[in-house]
């Protein structure tokens, strides 16, 4: 993939070095032991935060997306790492430990072979793949089945046309113009389901991110034929908030009509921030993720049909 067209995805030069600060301040405060290690690729270097002890299970790995950098999933490295190895992945371009340039054109064929480069260079041993937001469409866009023996999809964004709710656009802006810890406070607690509360530390990172970090227009969705093909090899499980403000009810049925292969679990009291919402209910997806005989996408279950399961959790 030489000589591919990237682009900046900051305010201004050198910005992305303040966000890689923050997210390595922001690890200082996990239970687990960790290490963050970089491995080369076509989009430059991958940040990758590495946790856990190697065991019998497969080993985790999460491909983290614009919402919620690695940096920032302590509270699932807190769940999984005591029972397995855990790798989590920032994509180049997204805000995060990686380089800071991300692909333009090709976009879901440039990132489906950067995460087969990464993946083999993290281990050859069979994996659990859980891919958030835009990390989901990557994880399903990657060419490549060996050794992934199941795929949970976490607030998928890039496989359905998004309609969003008014307060989270509207906050969602503020957050990237105010810049400063109240607008980040309250696009955190717009995004989320009841219940959640960002911590000082968090709220310090996403102020960061929204002073420095433009996130890029990404409106063209994956492939029919890259999700075919994937769900041909590869288990899928997905996993959404019921009250997430951007995978809204219109928005899961057209997910469902995408991926009819998939088990499709709705976390109830959950909005988009999975990772940092329902760690312990992510991690079970990831436990238990099975191949599932289809449902409808949005049908709540108790009711006859042909298309996608869906599940309350």
């Amino acid at each position: 993939m030489t000589g591919l067209h990237t682009k900046y995805p900051y305010r201004s030069p050198g910005d992305h070095i303040f966000v890689q600060s923050s997210c390595r301040r922001l690890l200082s405060g996990t239970k687990q032991r960790y290490e963050v290690r970089y491995v080369d690729s076509a989009l430059g270097a991958t940040g990758v935060v590495t946790s856990g002890t190697r065991s019998a299970l497969p080993a985790i790995v999460v491909v983290a997306g614009t919402e919620v950098p690695a940096a920032a999933m302590t509270a699932l490295i807190d769940v999984l790492g005591p029972s397995r190895q855990v790798f989590i992945v920032d994509p180049p371009g997204m805000p995060g430990l990686s380089d800071p340039r991300y692909p333009v054109r090709d976009l879901w064929t440039v990132y489906g072979q950067w995460f087969d480069t990464v993946l083999a260079q993290l281990t050859s041993s069979p994996v659990t793949v859980i891919g958030y937001g835009f990390g989901a469409a990557i994880a399903v866009s990657a060419p490549r089945h060996v050794h992934v023996t199941d795929l949970v999809l976490a607030a998928p964004i890039g496989l359905s046309p998004i309609r969003q709710t008014a307060a989270s656009r509207w906050h969602r802006w503020r957050w990237h113009t105010d810049a400063d810890p109240q607008s980040a406070e309250r696009f955190l607690r717009v995004v989320t389901g009841t219940g959640f509360e960002p911590d000082a530390d968090l709220v310090a990172l996403y102020c960061t991110i929204g002073a420095h970090y433009l996130p890029p227009r990404i409106r063209p969705l994956v492939p029919d034929d890259a999700i075919t093909q994937k769900a041909e090899h590869v288990p899928i499980t997905i996993a959404v908030g019921g009250d997430d403000p951007f995978l809204t009810e219109p928005v899961r049925g057209a997910l469902g009509g995408r991926v009819p292969q998939a088990s499709i679990h709705l976390l109830d009291g959950v909005g988009h921030l999975i990772p940092l919402e329902a760690p312990e209910q992510l991690a079970a997806l990831a436990d238990s993720a099975t191949s599932t005989a289809p449902f409808p996408a949005i049908q709540r279950p108790g009711r006859s049909s042909t298309s996608n399961h869906v599940e309350d959790m």
